[in-house]
């Protein structure tokens, strides 16, 4: 923000012993606006209003000054009604368009930006003060901007940049103006205004800019439009302050752009050293993995977040790695993951029946079948349906081993009918079936159930491999 735009404006005019002596009716007033102004010029802004407000015959300029050490003191109200007091007072004050512009910067602290271009309106249209009215003008285009009127702020601006190009004052118009090209994400735009004007543009500040702007879309969730000035500003600065920060959110932006081999080339270099944002940058990193089917390079990320800080990265890590351990069928490390799942009571409902049912498949893996089916028969109303339908596969699998062969493809049809999107546990459901066919004598049910599975599974090798063994049994 520009130095204008200060919470009190830098329009203070400098104290004068010869401007008290000529305001002052007295001897004693004189001494005592003396004292006032020491005071105020120190900084001692509540005895310097005192000696204003008891002052006798107060002039325009104990006026002055009396409002602006409100404004210096915070209260910018009272900075308001004083210095319209003045403006009532004293009609033809040297101060009296000081005071307009000083009323319209109060009123901009109070982002009341409306009244404020008012005031700087009447300066800029009466008061023949060129600095002042410089500002005046360069403050109300700002508050275009607060006013959300880029469009007329920018117009503003490129008119006063040609009316003061190559002046002290074409520095305070283009820094004005940054904003509105850096919301627009136009930083050549804003080097050009800047160049016409006659101002320099340093390279860190473009470098600042392409960063902040990233930031910005990054913010919004316009990952497309982040990754072009994230990529400016990394090009520029491969090793600045900020390196992490921006590298973990180009990563980001790649990812949710689906762009997943950029997404790992990033992700990987800020993964791989301690920064703040290694733990999730491992998490994406692991998700990407996940999602491609390379467990094995999840996994290694995944044990390494697992000890993360982060109560919810190290929950994401235990959730997922329980998931691959049980897939693993290494149920020792899957139940201790489980039961740490299951412990933390911030978890969805969704995500504790996985724990159990994991939990329930190693019993079923370690021929602990009773303790299993009990574990599963609470969880065959599930509302995850993968949980859901898993149980329905144990309790086909366990009818199938007491011969309740009927009852067995029962179960599997009810699996089928309410659960078709679980395929996994629907083809190893099939298995079964073709097993209870054979145990029914209708080995031609059986070797169809087989011929089906073989043919349309073959995203589930182990599944396939299983109905082959099965129909080499009808054979036999």
């Amino acid at each position: 923000m520009l130095i204008l735009k200060r919470k009190n404006s830098i329009w203070h005019r400098p104290i004068s012993s010869n401007t008290s002596l000529t305001r002052s009716r007295s001897f004693k007033n004189d001494a005592e606006l003396r004292l006032a102004d020491i005071y105020y010029a120190n900084n001692d802004l509540n005895d310097a209003i005192a000696i204003y407000d008891k002052t006798e015959d107060a002039t325009d300029y104990t006026l002055f000054q009396k409002s602006m050490a409100l404004g210096f003191k915070g209260d910018t109200q009272a900075k308001i009604n004083s210095m319209k007091n003045l403006l009532s007072k004293y009609p033809d004050s040297e101060y009296y368009d000081d005071a307009l512009y000083e009323i319209g910067t109060a009123y901009a602290a109070q982002d009341d930006f409306t009244n404020a271009n008012d005031y700087f309106g009447r300066v800029i249209k009466t008061s023949s003060d060129r600095d002042l009215v410089a500002n005046a003008s360069i403050y109300r285009a700002q508050n275009y901007v607060d006013l959300n009127q880029n469009d007329k702020a920018l117009s503003e601006l490129k008119a006063l940049g040609e009316q003061y190009k190559n002046t002290a004052y074409a520095e305070k118009i283009v820094q004005a103006a940054k904003p509105i090209f850096t919301k627009n994400g136009d930083v050549s735009g804003y080097e050009a205004f800047a160049r016409n004007l006659g101002v320099n543009v340093d390279a860190s500040e473009i470098d600042e800019i392409n960063l902040s702007t990233a930031k910005q879309y990054f913010t919004k969730k316009d990952y497309k439009n982040a990754i072009q000035y994230y990529e400016k500003y990394l090009t520029q600065n491969p090793t600045g302050e900020g390196l992490y920060q921006a590298k973990y959110e180009l990563g980001e932006s790649y990812y949710q752009t689906n762009n997943s081999t950029k997404a790992l080339l990033v992700l990987q270099e800020i993964g791989s050293v301690p920064n703040d944002y290694q733990d999730d940058a491992q998490t994406r990193l692991a998700q990407i993995y996940m999602a491609q089917g390379n467990t094995a390079e999840a996994k290694k990320y995944l044990e390494s977040i697992r000890n993360s800080s982060d109560v919810s990265i190290r929950n994401y890590a235990n959730v997922e790695l329980m998931k691959i351990y049980a897939d693993e069928k290494d149920f020792s490390q899957a139940e201790k993951l489980a039961d740490a799942v299951i412990g933390n009571a911030k978890n969805s409902a969704a995500v504790i029946e996985t724990a159990k049912a994991i939990k329930a498949r190693s019993l079923m893996n370690a021929g602990k079948d009773k303790d299993a089916q009990t574990a599963y028969a609470a969880l065959e109303k599930s509302s995850n349906t993968s949980v859901a339908a898993e149980s329905l596969y144990a309790k086909a699998y366990y009818q199938n081993k007491a011969k309740a062969f009927k009852s067995s493809n029962e179960t599997i049809f009810k699996l089928a009918n309410n659960y078709a999107s679980e395929e996994y546990w629907g083809a190893k459901a099939l298995v079964i079936m073709a097993k209870n066919y054979l145990g029914l004598k209708d080995n031609y049910q059986a070797s169809y159930t087989c011929d089906q599975i073989i043919e349309n599974y073959k995203d589930f090798p182990d599944i396939v491999a299983e109905a082959r063994e099965v129909k080499k049994q009808i054979k036999k």
